[in-house]
C-alpha cells in the first residue's frame, strides 16, 4: 500500500496561505511597513499628547530614532549634556537580529560615570511596578544598559481572528508612560543621590 505523501505541519500552513505570504514578505521586504511604522509612530505621538496630561515642565513627545521620545525640558540633563528620558520603542513586528521586536516603553539613560550607582538605586521602584523589568534580573550584556528600565507591550495581547486593536494597544503605551511619569520626583531624588 503506498505511503500517504505529507509534509511539515508548518510548511503546509505556509503552502496554504502562499499569496497572503508572499504579499506579507513583499511589504516587509521592499519598504511599506517603514513608512507605515513612521505613520503609526506619529499617530501614537498625537495619543499620548492628548491621552496623558503632561506637565508644563516637559517636552512634549516627539519622534526620534525609530521611537518617541519624552523628558523633562531642564531635569535629568547630564554633564555629557544628554537627558535621561522615557522612550517608547515601536519596532517591526518582525524578529531581527540582535534586535527587540516587541515595542517597549523603557526608562533612557546615556552613559556616564554615575550610570551604574543610578541604575543600582532604581530596584525599588521597579519592584514596586507592574509589569516592568530591571537590567539586573538579567545577564549581563542581554539588556542595553541605556534601558535598566522597561515594560514590554506586546503585538499579539492587541491581535484577534478581526484585526488589531489599535485603540488598546495606543492605551496600554501611554499607561506604561504615564506610569514613568508619576516617578518623575521619586527619579529627580534618585539623580540627586547619585551626584552627591
Amino acid at each position: 500500500e503506498p505511503q500517504q505523501a505529507t509534509i511539515p505541519g508548518r510548511l503546509a500552513v505556509v503552502l496554504k496561505n502562499v499569496r497572503a505570504v508572499c504579499e506579507v514578505y513583499d511589504y516587509i521586504e521592499l519598504g511599506d511597513l517603514r513608512k507605515d511604522l513612521i505613520s503609526a509612530q506619529q499617530a501614537l505621538v498625537r495619543h499620548i499628547s492628548q491621552a496623558l496630561k503632561m506637565p508644563d515642565t516637559w517636552k512634549r513627545p516627539f519622534l526620534e530614532e525609530d521611537g518617541v521620545w519624552l523628558h523633562p525640558e531642564k531635569k535629568w540633563n547630564l554633564p555629557s549634556k544628554e537627558t535621561i528620558a522615557i522612550v517608547v520603542s515601536f519596532p517591526r513586528p518582525v524578529p531581527e537580529q540582535d534586535l527587540d521586536w516587541q515595542p517597549s516603553v523603557a526608562l533612557w539613560v546615556p552613559s556616564w560615570k554615575l550610570r551604574e550607582q543610578f541604575t543600582d538605586s532604581l530596584r525599588p521602584i521597579v519592584r514596586r511596578a507592574k509589569g516592568w523589568e530591571f537590567i539586573r534580573d538579567f545577564e549581563p550584556g542581554e539588556v542595553d544598559p541605556c534601558t535598566p528600565m522597561f515594560k514590554y507591550i506586546q503585538y499579539e495581547e492587541y491581535a484577534s481572528s478581526t484585526g488589531f486593536d489599535t485603540a488598546g494597544f495606543f492605551q496600554a503605551i501611554a499607561g506604561a508612560v504615564g506610569e514613568l511619569l508619576q516617578l518623575e520626583t521619586e527619579i529627580d531624588g534618585l539623580l540627586k543621590n547619585a551626584a552627591t
